[in-house]
Order: C-alpha cells, then structure tokens, then sequence
C-alpha cells in the first residue's frame, strides 16, 4: 500500500481494500500474526532506542544550573572540601559528589607562586643574561673543543641591540648551587606494624620544639661524565663520642660530627 495514500471519503473503494487484505496477508499466516512480525515491522521503519531514558527514577532534586549558581555563592575559603560546601549552602554530600564526577564542579589545586618586585625580575633576567655568550663560536671551534664545554645554540634578546641574535647558552658545568635542608629526626606521628603480642614503643617529648633537626648543606649541579643516576642528598658524617657533658647528651654518647674533609674531597672533581 502507497504510504503517501489519502482517503478523500469515509468509505474504502474495492482497489483499496484489496490493497489493505494484501498488505496484512504478508504479516499474517492462516489468520494468525507470524512470529517476530512487529520487531521486522520495527527493523524497517521504528526506532529500537529505549524511551524511558530521563523520564523513569527518582527526579533530579537540584539541576546542574541549580548547582553551579549554589555553588558560586559559597566564598572560595570555604570550598576546600566538600563538607566545607555541604555545610555552607545545605546541599548532600551526595549531591556534590554526583556533580563533581558529571563535571559539574572541579577540583583544581593552586600554589604559591613568587612575589617577585622589578628589582626580582631584573635580578633573574641579569643571571640568565650572564650564562649566554653573544656570538656563537666558529663551527671548527666547537667541534673541536670538548664535550664539557660544547654549547648548544639558541635565539636570545640582546641586550642594547634592540632585536634578536644568534647566540649560545654555556653549558654551566662550572656552576654550583648550595642550599639548606632541614629535616626533623623524629615524627611527631609515627605508624607500624605489630603482632598480637607486641605494644608500641612509648615515645615522649617536651614538645615539638624539643624535635632534634639536622640541616644538610646540599649542592646541586650538571651531571658528569662518572654520573651514576643515582639522585639525592647524602650526609658526610661519623659517629664519635662525645666528649663532654652538656645538656643535650652526658659523655660518651654516639653522636653525629660532619666531615667536611670527606665532603671536600669527594666534592671535588
């Protein structure tokens, strides 16, 4: 049958109805429907997508909208957790959860950065400044010259020149950096791991002030040629006895002296 049919009466003509009987008898067998005869009409011209798809469960108590504007309200110092937010703006914790997994909210970390004055930035720019060379070297040169002081060529901004120039940064392998470290020897929080019959050993202190520190004078620089990929700060130091009774420790009492020399030595290059 035409799809595009239109009855212009109440009645069927006898060419339509004959239409209509040949149409039925292709889904029909002896007067009953044929098996699978409603998903083939389907295949053909319906849709297979389910419609209860946002229209069954439980309704959305607040919409995403609802939720960025809530959220919004809430000053930036209380939203560090979501309880903070949950107990600002009276939304579940379930909710604020939901949302952020659907992306609603996010979660983003900040970090302090620099104050830097123009006295700062002037100061970081002389020091890289300081570690380019103007002119780049002949090519003879370079090949030449060792692997330690090989540079590799960049465009900087010259200063005084007013426009950019083929030049080298230096390979700084005659460059040390020294830094601080300090570090507490105990914790003032320390877990383990105990059988059934053993109990934690009693710790005790005056306060946190009392929490012996130990500073390492640490140097940072390029890596050598006897680099080992090994990466990290070791002490230089020995145990001796003391000498004397002080407050801190009476005599004879195992404690930790640097040695320079050592450090010197294996320093050097």
């Amino acid at each position: 049958m035409d799809a595009s049919f239109k009855r212009n009466g109440r009645e069927l003509s006898h060419e339509e109805k004959l239409n209509v009987v040949q149409v039925l008898q292709t889904s029909t067998k002896e007067g009953a429907r044929l098996d699978q005869a409603d998903r083939g009409t389907t295949f053909k011209t319906g849709e297979l997508k389910s419609k209860k798809t946002g229209r069954v469960g439980r309704k959305q108590r607040y919409k995403p909208e609802d939720i960025v504007d809530t959220v919004a309200e809430v000053p930036k110092p209380q939203r560090s957790t979501l309880r903070d937010i949950m107990d600002a703006n009276g939304i579940s914790l379930y909710n604020l959860h939901k949302n952020l997994k659907a992306g609603t909210i996010q979660r983003r970390s900040s970090r302090l950065k620099p104050l830097l004055n123009d006295a700062n930035k002037l100061a970081r720019i002389a020091f890289c400044y300081s570690h380019v060379r103007r002119f780049a070297p002949d090519v003879g040169e370079a090949e030449s010259g060792s692997r330690d002081r090989r540079c590799a060529p960049v465009a900087v901004l010259a200063i005084g020149v007013g426009g950019l120039q083929e030049s080298e940064s230096l390979d700084m392998y005659d460059v040390v950096h020294l830094d601080e470290k300090w570090f507490n020897t105990n914790k003032d929080r320390r877990k383990g791991y105990l059988v059934a019959d053993e109990t934690p050993d009693r710790r005790a202190c005056k306060s946190k002030r009392y929490i012996p520190k130990v500073m390492f004078l640490a140097a940072v620089t390029r890596p050598r040629g006897i680099f080992d990929g090994k990466i990290g700060m070791r002490p230089y130091v020995t145990r001796s006895p003391a000498v004397r009774t002080s407050r801190n420790r009476p005599t004879g009492t195992c404690k930790h002296a640097n040695d320079i020399g050592e450090c010197v030595s294996i320093g050097l290059p």
